[in-house]
């Protein structure tokens, strides 16, 4: 599976988007695999933990 970006805010990595799209993308393929996945980008900004943080933080 290859994900191209086409379009993007500039404020998020399309990383995570990238990889949860190929795992729907293999789910309703015929091709066997052991998934879906899920995934999260976690960062820890001021001792917090944040999900998905954006580009600046």
């Amino acid at each position: 599976v290859m994900a191209n970006v086409i379009s993007s805010d500039g404020e998020q990595d399309p990383d995570v988007m990238a990889a949860n799209a190929s795992s729907a993308a293999l789910m309703i393929s015929d091709i066997p695999w052991c998934g879906p996945i899920g995934v999260v980008r976690v960062g820890r900004i001021d001792g917090k933990l944040v999900i998905n943080p954006d580009m600046d933080e």
